[in-house]
């Protein structure tokens, strides 16, 4: 097994279960562990897996091999997953299908390191201006950890809404999480890797 991500009730494994196939097959189980469907032998592992409850759907790269891709696939309410992986039009290794990968709570945008793509077609609407560490939903407003600037807010096609500061935090900037609809911690590791934990109030920009 190369990848497991939950689905729901369900769990998504990236599986090599064909001695003569170099590709990976796509298995979903339940809680208890029994196979509920399988996808075909043409798959692929990922750095990065997004479920999308919204749409039902398991994004995912097309890891190991070039070009790398954006891909889904539906996994309905009973465990069936879809046989053959939706991918975007671009198929290219340029566009930079790499880093952190969020779905948009109603399942409407897709996020994928510094770019935004609607869902129907995976075509991109925007570009973030800088690279970014990670990412987080809350409602409709993306938020991006940026290793320089801090953490900030964007409402995909209405560009920059706040910049909060981090100035007198030293450290690595990791990840930045949503804990309910207003708040955001951003975790650092300072020297000797000890772990810091910041809180943002994503209501009033630079609260904490």
């Amino acid at each position: 097994i190369r990848g497991m991500q939950s689905a729901g009730k369900r769990l998504l494994h990236a599986a090599w279960i064909d001695d003569y196939n170099p590709f990976f097959h796509h298995l979903v189980t339940d809680e208890n562990g029994a196979r509920l469907s399988v996808s075909n032998g043409y798959n692929y592992t990922s750095e990065s897996w997004e479920w999308s409850p919204a749409r039902e759907r398991m994004y995912h790269f097309r890891g190991g091999v070039t070009p790398s891709d954006l891909l889904y696939e539906r996994i309905d309410a009973t465990g069936r997953i879809d046989t053959h992986a939706t991918d975007s039009p671009y198929h290219s290794d340029e566009m930079g299908f790499r880093g952190p990968l969020k779905a948009a709570p109603d399942g409407s945008l897709v996020a994928v390191g510094g770019m935004i793509l609607e869902t129907d077609g995976l075509a991109i609407i925007e570009h973030l201006p800088i690279p970014v560490q990670d990412l987080a939903w809350l409602d409709h407003r993306l938020h991006s950890l940026r290793p320089t600037e801090g953490v900030a807010s964007r409402n995909p096609g209405g560009g920059m809404t706040g910049i909060w500061s981090v100035d007198g935090v030293a450290g690595r900037p990791l990840r930045v999480l949503p804990v309910r609809a207003d708040r955001l911690p951003r975790r650092h590791i300072r020297e000797r890797e000890v772990p810091i934990f910041r809180m943002f109030d994503a209501t009033t920009f630079g609260g904490h």
